[in-house]
């Protein structure tokens, strides 16, 4: 009954201060706090709760362990008497007490027993502070940049129906407050599609494994406990795939536009798509424009390499990207490397570059050759389709509009080339 009576008269000092000093929120002591005793001069009489504080200004609550019997009450004090306990906060009281014994775990009420025993208590200014509510946060396969907490993704990305896959969060260390200790003593816990299955295998920022048993996109969630803090963040999708999509070829009408005269229009087509035991519904374009088997590009520069991408999907939710053959731009009137005669060579890099032979109209054959510097096999392609492979050295009759202007030629390694024509 004392405790309670002195647990009253704590309380009202407490209210007293913390309205004083600006609302302030009174938070649990740390695990390396020091204890250091009140301002008041006054010793507290054995077995009374006495208002404590650490050295960063945390008040909290103790009793002392003396084994005097308890005092007995007078009449006056009886009626300073007042309960405390969390319904009390509830109902619009400035604090409430809260156990100090487990970061977690709050008790209902604050006894004279309890008090008693020694436990310490923290006190809540519950009129400044609430809990904390989770912010989410998207997340996007673009790097992280200041502003997110982090980002989360498959870690295999597309899965065929029955796979399973792991999914990862990673955090951004720009973030404001960003603390790798916090990081990692938070804890992940993960939402997925109803239909999905766990194997529960998770730990830390990599859930378990997930299994999907129907296709299509699906995405997922993590909520991290950071610091005392949910933060939910959204995941990447995930493309889950049915019935395989397979044979697509996806080609230009040319395969090196010569822009010497202006812009150049180039198309793609797709072809020869298969899909076993569901049909076909739809096709998407990255890098052109278009909406079914064909998509356009416009191109205006010389050296311009575009390989579009075309998304084919099917109605079991299949959904299959295939990379088109690239183009690459070439200037005939600003060619890389040109020969003007048949006795006359030049050396062309590994990889794509633009080549003028000056021919002429009036030719019946065109032969091509490079010799290497390097070892094993060498190819020539050339934007017209001809192809020309040798070890170390290749020749060959190729079509006569080579030698009769500007082309794309293709090297697998350096060479040493020429060209005759009769």
């Amino acid at each position: 009954m004392k405790s309670k009576i002195i647990l009253g008269m704590s309380l009202a000092s407490v209210a007293f201060w913390a309205c004083s000093s600006e609302d302030k929120i009174i938070e649990p002591l740390g695990p390396n706090s020091e204890q250091v005793s009140s301002s008041s001069e006054e010793t507290p009489l054995d077995d009374e709760p006495v208002l404590e504080s650490s050295s960063a200004g945390t008040l909290y609550l103790t009793s002392s362990n003396s084994s005097h019997p308890p005092k007995d009450e007078d009449s006056s004090s009886s009626e300073m008497r007042e309960e405390v306990s969390s319904s009390s906060v509830e109902q619009g009281n400035l604090f409430c007490i809260e156990d100090c014994s487990s970061s977690s775990e709050k008790q209902d009420d604050a006894s004279s027993s309890s008090l008693e025993q020694g436990e310490q208590f923290h006190i809540v200014d519950r009129s400044s502070s609430s809990e904390a509510a989770p912010k989410e946060l998207s997340s996007s396969s673009a790097p992280i940049i200041d502003g997110t907490f982090g980002t989360c993704a498959p870690l295999k990305n597309p899965i065929n129906k029955g796979e399973s896959v792991q999914w990862k969060f990673t955090a951004n260390s720009k973030y404001p407050g960003f603390d790798a200790l916090k990081i990692a003593k938070a804890t992940y816990t993960w939402s997925f599609a109803a239909d999905a299955v766990d194997d529960g295998s998770g730990k830390g920022t990599l859930s378990g494994n997930i299994t999907y048993p129907n296709s299509g996109a699906t995405t997922a969630s993590v909520t991290v406990l950071y610091d005392g803090t949910p933060i939910i963040v959204t995941c990447d999708p995930l493309q889950v795939n049915g019935a395989a999509i397979t044979s697509c070829k996806c080609e230009p009408d040319v395969a090196n536009p010569d822009i010497a005269n202006g812009p150049v229009t180039v198309t793609w087509s797709v072809s020869n798509c298969s899909s076993a035991g569901a049909t076909i519904t739809g096709y998407e374009w990255t890098g052109a424009t278009g909406t079914g088997e064909s998509a356009s590009a416009t191109v205006t520069k010389k050296g311009e390499n575009i390989a579009p991408v075309v998304s084919v999907s099917n109605e079991d939710n299949t959904v299959q990207n295939f990379t088109c053959s690239s183009i690459r731009t070439v200037d005939s009137n600003a060619p890389d490397y040109i020969i003007t005669s048949p006795v006359e060579s030049v050396e062309l890099p590994k990889g794509t570059s633009s080549l003028t032979i000056l021919g002429g109209e009036n030719i019946s054959d065109c032969t091509f050759s490079c010799n290497s510097d390097g070892n094993g096999e060498m190819s020539i392609e050339f934007g017209t389709g001809d192809k020309l492979t040798g070890s170390f050295f290749a020749s060959g009759s190729v079509s006569l509009e080579i030698c009769q202007g500007t082309t794309a030629i293709t090297l697998s390694t350096a060479a040493s080339c020429s060209a005759r024509w009769y």
